[in-house]
């Protein structure tokens, strides 16, 4: 009994003891799913977070892959950007590392040196240019380089004019590299030099038409002057004996008079507006002619070559005129080499002048291509500096110690009528070289007027003089009284032709001034006209025959006196009107 009590106690304090351990064990796996739980709560909180980290970094990374896209495609559109515009740059691009290593260069360089785009990578300038060209470029280069600063640099090579700009283009790693532009700018200042010179030729063609226009105002002043002076000397030496007190003063003051008038003639032949009596000429036989006479106008100590060409088409031109002009440049020519030796060298002969030789000569512009007849004059003397060069033709300058400085003016003024262009060739020291070029006439030319007749006609009858000018009317009252005739005097137009109304019948002619105020020739000899269509009129004027008619048009006048006329020019005209004569007169 006691036995199974104790076996009892035993079972029951096992089972207690293993209820114990089983609660005990209970409890350390309530203890285990409480610590599993935390566990797992803190796993899970840590799993969102990362989750959230990880979908954060993968919406930056998407925002970075967009980003980098897009600029690479930006990337990609400013390379083609740059590389089309390189391709259409109208000159030449390169671009350079620092120790001026290339790196690009655009297809207008690789054209131009005539080499692949391989051989432009990675090469320097003295691989690729000659010696002094790579040299040059180099100290740009590292000149920009150094400081920094654009540059614009105008530079020579390849027989081209070019104008460069260099400039740094900084990298991503702040390093600098050099950029490079270059435009061939040989064409434009081709352009600009002869856009330049056909401007100083209308700036110096428009100072010496405006010269032209003042030296043919001062010298028709100067040829009324004249002719009052004139005629009133011819009246004194005619009424008064050969040993009269006074004679060779009279004489002394009429010379003294005509030489004043041939430099009113140079005056007018510079404006243009002389007397141009035409004819078809040979230069060259002309040139020969005056060959003894030019050997005798310049010193012993020099030389004349003629060199003239044999058979030369004909030219229209004034014979005295074109021998003027001969004369005057021969002259010129021996006094430009002063007193020592050398030769002045006249040549004639026919050239070929196209339009930009033609736009290039002095009163060249508008002339047609073709040929030309050619008078050169060329010495070996001291030449003339540009400033003096573009002066030369003026009238009164000169650069000589004594002179008019009318002889190149005159020249020109007889080229210019005689429908030509003149081209000069000059430098200090080394001579210089004029060329008259005369066009080739195309058909026969009428020659000037015949002779003066002599004698001592005088008339009867009336004559008026209309001249505004009180000194010329009355030297041509005078001179006409002298004559036999008695005349009526008029200040004007409108009292000219007042008075032959008046007068109407009894006035057998009337001498005219062209140029006047208010009523000037023209108007007066149409109202002169109008009163008696049969009117016989004598116009006098300072200005060319021709001229002076081409002014008239439709109603002529019977003749041109020319300023300044004496006794025997007016008694010559005069007899001829009267006569009914109306060739034009001298």
């Amino acid at each position: 009994m006691q036995h199974y009590r104790r076996i009892a106690e035993e079972s029951g304090r096992r089972w207690l003891r293993e209820s114990e351990a089983l609660s005990a064990l209970v409890a350390r796996a309530q203890q285990a799913e409480h610590a599993l739980q935390a566990a797992n709560d803190d796993l899970e909180r840590r799993v969102e977070e990362r989750t959230a980290e990880l979908t954060a970094a993968n919406a930056h990374l998407s925002r970075v892959i967009t980003e980098r896209e897009r600029a690479q495609s930006a990337l990609r559109t400013s390379e083609e950007a740059f590389r089309s515009f390189m391709g259409h740059f109208p000159g030449l691009a390169c671009i350079k590392e620092a120790d001026t290593t290339w790196i690009y260069a655009n297809e207008g360089f690789r054209s131009y040196l005539g080499l692949d785009p391989d051989a432009l990578t990675g090469v320097t300038n003295a691989e690729i240019f000659p010696e002094r060209t790579a040299s040059e470029m180099t100290q740009d280069d590292l000149r920009v380089l150094s400081t920094g600063r654009t540059e614009r640099i105008e530079r020579e090579f390849g027989g081209r004019s070019w104008v460069t700009q260099r400039f740094l283009i900084p990298r991503s790693d702040g390093a600098p590299r050099l950029g490079g532009l270059a435009l061939d700018v040989t064409d434009v200042r081709r352009n600009e030099e002869e856009r330049r010179k056909l401007e100083q030729q209308m700036e110096q063609s428009q100072r010496l038409e405006s010269l032209g226009v003042l030296a043919g105002g001062i010298a028709h002043d100067f040829n009324n002057l004249l002719t009052a002076i004139l005629a009133n000397i011819n009246l004194l030496r005619a009424t008064a004996p050969p040993d009269a007190p006074g004679a060779a003063c009279l004489s002394d003051a009429e010379s003294a008079a005509r030489a004043a008038a041939g430099l009113c003639q140079q005056m007018l032949t510079y404006s243009g507006r002389a007397p141009f009596a035409a004819e078809l000429l040979d230069l060259g036989a002309l040139v020969g002619d005056m060959a003894q006479l030019l050997r005798s106008s310049v010193s012993r100590r020099l030389g004349l070559d003629a060199r003239l060409a044999e058979g030369l088409p004909l030219v229209e031109g004034d014979r005295s005129q074109l021998q003027q002009v001969v004369m005057n440049l021969v002259i010129n020519a021996a006094e430009s080499m002063g007193e020592g030796d050398g030769t002045v060298t006249v040549t004639t002969s026919v050239v070929a002048a196209g339009p930009e030789r033609l736009r290039a000569a002095l009163l060249g512009e508008g002339l047609p291509a073709g040929r030309y007849v050619c008078l050169e004059v060329a010495d070996m003397g001291c030449g003339m500096d540009l400033a003096t060069q573009r002066r030369i033709f003026e009238p009164f300058f000169t650069s000589k110690f004594a002179g008019r400085g009318l002889g190149l003016s005159a020249v020109l003024g007889i080229v210019r009528k005689s429908g030509g262009a003149i081209e000069m060739e000059s430098a200090p020291g080394r001579g210089s070289r004029f060329r008259m070029l005369l066009p080739i006439a195309g058909a026969a030319v009428a020659s000037g007027a015949g002779p003066r007749a002599a004698g001592e006609w005088t008339g009867s009858g009336r004559v008026l003089v209309v001249d505004d000018d009180p000194l010329v009317r009355r030297a041509a009252a005078r001179v006409l009284r002298r004559l036999g005739f008695e005349v009526l005097e008029a200040p004007g137009g409108a009292e000219g032709i007042e008075l032959y109304e008046r007068n109407a019948g009894k006035i057998r002619a009337v001498i005219l001034d062209l140029t006047m105020p208010h009523l000037d020739g023209v108007e007066t000899l149409r109202g002169l006209r109008a009163v008696d269509p049969g009117a016989r009129v004598l116009v006098a004027s300072g200005h060319a025959g021709e001229e002076v008619r081409a002014r008239f048009q439709d109603v002529q006048p019977d003749r041109i006196l020319q300023k300044p006329y004496d006794l025997d020019v007016l008694r010559e005209n005069l007899r001829a009107v009267l006569a009914g004569c109306a060739a034009p007169a001298r």
